[in-house]
């Protein structure tokens, strides 16, 4: 009953009575399509196509009524991404700073190279993916106009930047080399040297209103307060054998964790429930790591996946939750022991999910109890062999879940 015909000149052409009147649709004109097939019902619909050398699944269950692009393989292997917290911009990155952009929820991508980068070490940006920060090649670039184009920016002193981090409202800016600390509170306009000690920095981390920084060096934790202009300083003795940490700061910045595994697959993390003025460790056991790690928006709870680590192969863990103002913790032995990929807490404070190489994990109760959805013929979800996991994480409304690889980008709208 149902016929589908492309022509090279970017047209599609449905029939709905066996081919005796055609209705010309024009959702692709001008598109180099590949190929296009439809089910038995003629229902559901698959459109292959190029946009400018970048191959292109689209994917419509109502008759080619609403189409989608359900699946980006490109000719570039990237290796960073940016989300905007509504899920609508996607920015996806390869190491020379060629880019695709959708401002549409990925439903269509643009080609961005209008920089040739030589490398990327780090990239950030502010929620809505409007400025965007780029750590290249010892120098920081700025873009306003979601990475179309971009501004080297000169905070001064040494330019030998080691990090950089922004504010959800992209105002507030921090850059970081061996021992200075540059701050920004005008979008990058103005930079001051807040810098207070001889120690050599490694990491910042800004939260999300731009009202505290944490900073690490190789001994200690330091909290900048912006409002006040006042560091708390927290020895830790940090280790070298332990690779750069990961900070996360809940959205209120009441609460932070820090984690970080070794070279010898210990694991270790701090954190602190009374916006970083005190801090606890936890979790340093031998041949166990920590995979994944989120902190729910109002910091009262955090969750995380161990790994196992036998000679040179990785094992799955159980799932761990530390709650109650991050007081109390305890770990769920019920479930088989899972390989993660990443996971993430929605805004809402409830919502848990952790993605596996062939199921997802949900809670709705704060991680009490956990569901497994297993993710038929999706095994390549996770690799922890070559890990190529760029993405994973909800949208700010709690309605969509959004998983990016380095070829393949997947939403779920429920």
């Amino acid at each position: 009953m149902y016929i589908y015909i492309t022509d090279f000149s970017g047209n599609i052409y449905k029939s709905a009575n066996y081919g005796t009147t055609f209705q010309t649709l024009s959702n692709f004109k001008n598109k180099d399509f590949v190929d296009i097939k439809c089910c038995d019902m003629g229902s559901k619909v698959f459109i292959g196509l190029l946009l400018n050398g970048f191959q292109t699944l689209c994917k419509s269950e109502d008759y080619l009524a609403n189409i989608s692009a359900c699946h980006l393989k490109s000719k570039l292997e990237f290796y960073y991404s940016l989300v905007s917290d509504d899920l609508n911009k996607i920015l996806l990155l390869n190491s020379g700073c060629n880019s695709l952009l959708s401002e549409n929820g990925g439903k269509n991508f643009v080609e961005l190279n209008n920089s040739d980068f030589l490398s990327i070490s780090d990239v950030e940006a502010d929620s809505y993916l409007s400025t965007i920060l780029l750590l290249n090649n010892r120098s920081i670039y700025i873009s306003k106009d979601s990475a179309r184009s971009w501004q080297i920016l000169s905070p001064g002193g040494i330019n030998f930047w080691k990090d950089i981090d922004i504010s959800s409202d992209g105002q507030t800016i921090v850059a970081l080399n061996d021992n200075e600390i540059y701050l920004s509170v005008d979008g990058g306009a103005n930079f001051e040297n807040i810098t207070f000690t001889n120690d050599i920095f490694k990491q910042c981390k800004m939260s999300y209103s731009g009202d505290y920084i944490v900073i690490i060096s190789s001994n200690s934790i330091y909290v900048y307060n912006i409002c006040k202009t006042t560091f708390v300083n927290t020895f830790i003795q940090l280790s070298n054998k332990y690779y750069l940490p990961i900070i996360k700061i809940s959205k209120n910045s009441k609460s932070m964790v820090i984690f970080s595994n070794s070279y010898y697959s210990t694991a270790e993390f701090y954190f602190s429930n009374d916006y970083g003025k005190t801090w606890k460790s936890d979790w340093t056991r031998e041949g166990i790591g920590i995979t994944c790690l989120d902190l729910s928006a109002d910091g009262d709870f955090f969750i995380f996946v161990e790994e196992y680590i036998y000679g040179m192969a990785s094992y799955g863990g159980y799932i761990h939750r530390y709650f109650n103002n991050l007081t109390e913790n305890e770990a769920f032995y019920d479930y088989p022991k899972i390989i993660p990929g990443s996971c993430a807490i929605s805004n809402d404070n409830n919502t848990c999910f952790i993605i596996g190489n062939s199921s997802v994990y949900s809670s709705t109760d704060k991680g009490k109890t956990w569901q497994e959805k297993e993710l038929s013929s999706i095994n390549f979800f996770v690799n922890l062999e070559y890990p190529d996991l760029l993405y994973f994480g909800i949208s700010n409304d709690n309605q969509r879940l959004i998983v990016i690889k380095k070829d393949c980008l997947f939403i779920s709208n429920k």
